[in-house]
């Protein structure tokens, strides 16, 4: 099966990635596989799928639910949302991915209180911000030391470390 946004987040560690195979060995797969209705592709759950291949797991042990969007952006903000929301990112991987949130809401990130501009009239950072249980404040400091970071790997490693 195809991911459909393969580069959107990033991958697990090794030591997460081992953790994960460790507890679908042990208990199965407790968070569903989340397809695409309309092409077949992963929108989410891709490692867990390739770790139950990796243990042999037939198809009636992998749970998976289809879903619809109508858009191309509606399903990056679904597998975005899902991400922040459950997975543990380090707080740059987790400013990347918000930022990613912004581009696909149309939002764009300001400077101050007062200067995000608004998307269908409700949509601000703040509203994301909100909605994947961060404050404004410290979505904005994970945007900024993504951003400061982005071109510095070698700081990057060390401070993903």
């Amino acid at each position: 099966m195809k991911v459909l946004f393969p580069n959107l987040l990033p991958q697990l560690s090794r030591e997460q990635y081992d953790g994960l195979k460790a507890d679908i060995e042990k208990r199965g797969v407790k968070v569903p596989i989340e397809i695409d209705a309309d092409t077949g592709q992963i929108l989410d759950g891709a490692t867990r799928l390739k770790i139950c291949n990796e243990l042999g797991m037939t198809q009636k042990d992998i749970p998976t639910i289809e879903r619809r969007f109508s858009s191309e952006n509606e399903k990056k903000e679904h597998a975005l949302r899902l991400n922040m929301l459950r997975r543990h990112m380090d707080v740059v991987a987790w400013g990347i991915a918000f930022k990613k949130l912004l581009e696909v809401k149309g939002v764009e990130l300001g400077q101050g209180s007062s200067a995000s501009k608004r998307w269908h009239e409700s949509a601000t950072v703040a509203d994301l911000s909100k909605s994947v249980g961060v404050p404004l404040r410290s979505a904005r400091r994970r945007v900024e030391w993504a951003e400061a970071l982005e071109s510095k790997p070698e700081l990057l490693e060390k401070v993903q470390r």
